[in-house]
């Protein structure tokens, strides 16, 4: 196949059993999970699978992906390019029982005759989301401060404004002494 637009819907075992080889590209648009946590795309998935039968009788696919895309700091909140790159063997099986016999470089992926290759490769894509971004900028602290004054505590230069969560507990205390016969 071409490497234009990836194929949605495919039958797994059909190709694995020709040794098919598929790449093409998937917008972010096709991917609803991935774009909800995302900023945005600097380009499309790039995808990459190589069906196959393995010695045992399985159907195979080795799936690349890549895909180059803009998440939130979590540190300063500004968007920051990451780079989503995985790569998976995945066996197609009938139920999850069968998960158990497979060896431990092969992940499961439990497919009726058809498969849906665009939600296959979104899960791919999310698993290589890093859990926390972060700039690798040391920078990035100090526009955080910038950004939030009130959290930056101990920053030379900036003033505490923050007040201590055991004021208003203060306050009842004096008031309720003030109130005793």
């Amino acid at each position: 196949m071409s490497a234009g637009a990836l194929p949605h819907i495919v039958d797994f075992r059909g190709l694995a059993a020709r040794g098919a080889h598929v790449s093409g590209v998937l917008p972010l648009a096709k991917l609803e999970r991935l774009s909800a946590v995302v900023v945005e795309a600097e380009g499309p998935a790039e995808v990459d699978v190589q069906f196959e039968r393995d010695e045992a009788g399985r159907y195979i696919a080795a799936l690349r992906v890549n895909m180059s895309v803009k998440v939130e700091c979590q540190r300063c909140l500004e968007s920051m390019p990451v780079t989503l790159s995985g790569y998976s063997r995945l066996a197609a099986l009938w139920s999850e029982s069968q998960g158990a016999e497979l060896p431990t470089d092969i992940d499961p992926l439990i497919t009726g005759e058809e498969t849906d290759l665009w939600l296959v490769v979104e899960e791919e894509l999310l698993l290589s989301l890093p859990p926390y971004p972060l700039h690798d900028d040391p920078n990035c602290v100090l526009l955080a401060d910038r950004a939030m004054p009130e959290v930056a505590e101990g920053t030379p230069g900036m003033e505490q404004t923050r007040a201590s969560p055991f004021a208003v507990l203060k306050t009842l205390r004096e008031e309720n002494w003030d109130n005793e016969p």
